[in-house]
């Protein structure tokens, strides 16, 4: 409890200092940014495609017989709208989260951790560089924008095995799926815009805790293997915890 404790203590302060440099990083180290952005979206992008196919497919293939024998033939039709709804409100936003925790928080972790077995960042100290700013800023800046760009890819490759999967059983045409799923969103609009940004604070949570685990990572392969590994399971936890708040305050105030 303590460790978990000291941990959401470093991180308030990491985020502090991060935050006002977060503007700078995108405007004045765009290419950085931009390049750790590509490693983060590509590097995660099958992850969300194939968690979310599956995500998709089986929720539909669970989904549709229970709703006709609790509602009759005609209750499946609600099906799509349902699971836009889940989809976009909930579902894709924790699955993108939990594969960018799971890969970018050991990537960002074993990295750090490494320059600082290597000395780099205390090269960069005596250089008159802030790590933070050189190294933390773009890093967290490419996550908060990745995670709603794989948010939405993990939404769409759901929406569509969930299409094949109805189609192989002979049903809905794709004008009727379309217009089913988009009805509910449409509906919903501002729900939609609040877990989107969503995914940007748990981008911004992910960055956090694997940078965090990699600057205090000891000068050593284990202490380089321990950040990896500590940021991947820090930032899963953050990532669920923040998931079940974040609902709670919305519901609250909404």
């Amino acid at each position: 409890m303590l460790g978990y404790l000291e941990l959401l203590g470093n991180l308030f302060h990491l985020g502090w200092r991060t935050l006002p440099l977060l503007p700078w990083a995108v405007v004045r180290r765009p290419g950085e940014t931009a390049q750790q952005m590509a490693r983060i979206f590509l590097g995660a992008f099958w992850l969300a495609v194939l968690g979310g196919a599956a995500v998709g497919f089986v929720i539909w293939l669970h989904g549709r017989g229970p709703l006709q024998a609790v509602g009759g033939r005609y209750a499946k039709d609600v099906l799509p709208s349902a699971l836009s709804l889940v989809l976009c409100l909930e579902l894709a936003p924790l699955v993108a989260g939990l594969i960018v925790a799971g890969r970018t928080g050991a990537d960002l972790g074993a990295e750090l951790g490494s320059m600082r077995q290597t000395e780099q960042i205390d090269a960069l100290q005596v250089m008159g560089l802030d790590p933070i700013r050189e190294l933390v800023a773009p890093r967290v800046a490419a996550c908060m924008m990745s995670l709603p760009l794989l948010t939405g890819l993990v939404t769409f490759a759901s929406l569509g095995a969930a299409f094949l999967a109805d189609s192989a059983v002979g049903g809905m045409s794709w004008l009727q799926y379309r217009g089913a799923v988009l009805a509910p969103l449409v509906d919903r609009f501002a729900d939609v815009m609040v877990s989107v940004l969503k995914t940007v604070f748990f981008g911004w949570l992910v960055g956090l805790t694997g940078c965090l685990h990699g600057l205090t990572a000891e000068s050593s392969t284990e202490g380089v293997g321990r950040a990896a590994t500590h940021g991947v399971v820090s930032s899963i936890f953050l990532v669920m915890t923040a998931d079940v708040l974040l609902v709670l305050f919305f519901q609250a105030i909404l």
